[in-house]
């Protein structure tokens, strides 16, 4: 009724859009992509958060806690790191994390010869079971939605680290919260959830879960190309 003929989404997906619908009223849709580096650096941030224990370490110091107890670290250089999707955020991720000299593993259904270079794939049995760190990189489809749930956790390591700055439904985050109350996983670190703002207070209140509210790819440069990306797509209808 206001002439909008054009539904641009400034984001990489189109989960949070009722498509057919749009459709059915006559508008076209489009979306841009930004690079992958602002989503990976966040994924290697939210790894040494995890391993540091950075949440614990922070809320000591607000309460002028200078003691060691509870914030005991690992070194990355010493750990396996496990990375389920290997696309241009996964490879991203991978091409970074090479330079702490951690051992990598890799998962996908579409391999990458670049990657080789960096990291060896396994199936998933395998990255579960040797990962010290799992951090998820996936898309949003239907075999992926809940992919990470009480089996696939059952299958790894004691104390092994999440990390899913994918999408929030390829975790079960039931089962996640299980995990970290039982000890299985020993921490997580989150950017994504399945409801967003997020409801499972129990999940990202946990002492062990460091979580922010979906900013991987909140940087001036991400933000910058895909208004540039939509204004050209727009441009050419």
């Amino acid at each position: 009724g206001y002439g909008v003929k054009v539904l641009a989404s400034r984001c990489v997906g189109y989960n949070h859009m009722n498509c057919d619908y749009a459709r059915s009223l006559g508008f076209r849709l489009c979306n841009g992509a930004y690079a992958p580096n602002g989503v990976a650096e966040y994924t290697v941030m939210a790894i040494l958060m995890c391993i540091r224990k950075f949440k614990k370490a922070l809320y000591n110091t607000n309460d002028n806690d200078f003691t060691l107890k509870g914030k005991m670290g690992r070194e990355l250089r010493t750990m396996t790191v496990g990375v389920m999707g290997t696309g241009k955020i996964g490879y991203t991720v991978i091409k970074c994390l090479s330079g702490f000299g951690c051992r990598i593993l890799a998962n996908d259904v579409y391999q990458n010869d670049a990657v080789r270079q960096y990291a060896e794939y396994v199936d998933l049995d395998t990255l579960y079971r040797e990962s010290d760190i799992i951090t998820i990189h996936t898309p949003l489809l239907p075999e992926t939605t809940g992919m990470i749930n009480r089996e696939a956790l059952a299958k790894m390591k004691d104390g092994v680290c999440v990390i899913n700055t994918s999408r929030g439904t390829n975790v079960d985050e039931a089962a996640l919260l299980a995990a970290l109350e039982s000890g299985k996983v020993r921490a997580a670190g989150l950017d994504v959830y399945a409801d967003e703002p997020a409801t499972n207070a129990a999940l990202y209140s946990h002492p062990m879960v460091s979580c922010t509210p979906h900013i991987g790819a909140a940087t001036v440069e991400a933000q910058k190309r895909i208004g540039q990306e939509i204004v050209e797509i727009i441009a050419a209808m």
